[in-house]
Parts: structure tokens; C-alpha cells; sequence
């Protein structure tokens, strides 16, 4: 598992980092992705990730304060809601579409409540 963790680690890191540059693309959900990725596997990549010069502050401020700025929240919403409008010109199972309702549903609730 610590090699699919780490790869895990490392695809997070690399759409976060596109994300400094791309409009749109959130950066600090997709780091603090990695530094969990990397937390189950390499330490030494936690800390590098964690203490950086340019991803590290936003990671610090969503450890130490457990809150998700709100215009990253705004974002993430708004993002999940145009994403759903285009799920009915999709062909995909009923079950399916149910799963990635209530999944949505449930992430949009954890962004509330923080």
C-alpha cells in the first residue's frame, strides 16, 4: 500500500501545482491530499511538503486553525454544482448517478460545517 500511497502523493502534488498557474483549478485541496498520502508513507516528503516556501502556509493555517477559507469553499460549491448539472447528459446507471448525488451531497455538507 505505501507505493500507492506515495503515487497517490505524487499525482495530488502535481494537480495542486498545475493549479498555482490554471485558472480555476484549486491548489490547497489537492495539497493537503498529498500531505496525507505522504504522511502514510514517506515523512521526510510530509515535511518537505508541509515546511515549503509556497504550499506550506496554506497547509499550516488548515492544520492549526481545522477551517477551509471560504472562498475555497465558494469555489469548491460552486464547482460541484455546475459539475452536476452536466450528470443527466451523461449516460451512467441510476446507482451510480444516487452515489455521486449523496457523495456530493456529503462532501458539500463537511465543507459546510467547517
Amino acid at each position: 500500500m505505501r507505493p500507492l500511497y506515495f503515487l497517490l502523493g505524487c499525482c495530488f502534488f502535481g494537480l495542486g501545482a498545475v493549479g498555482t498557474v490554471v485558472p480555476r483549478l484549486p491548489t490547497t485541496p489537492f495539497m493537503l491530499l498529498a500531505l496525507w498520502a505522504f504522511s502514510k508513507t514517506s515523512q521526510r516528503f510530509h515535511n518537505w511538503l508541509y515546511s515549503h516556501a509556497l504550499f506550506g502556509p496554506p497547509l499550516q493555517r488548515c492544520h492549526s486553525h481545522g477551517v477551509i477559507p471560504f472562498n475555497a469553499k465558494l469555489l469548491a460549491v460552486a464547482t460541484m454544482a455546475v459539475s452536476f448539472m452536466y450528470l443527466p447528459l451523461l449516460r451512467q446507471p441510476k446507482r451510480l448517478d444516487k452515489g455521486i448525488h449523496r457523495t456530493g451531497d456529503a462532501v458539500r455538507g463537511r465543507i459546510h460545517s467547517q
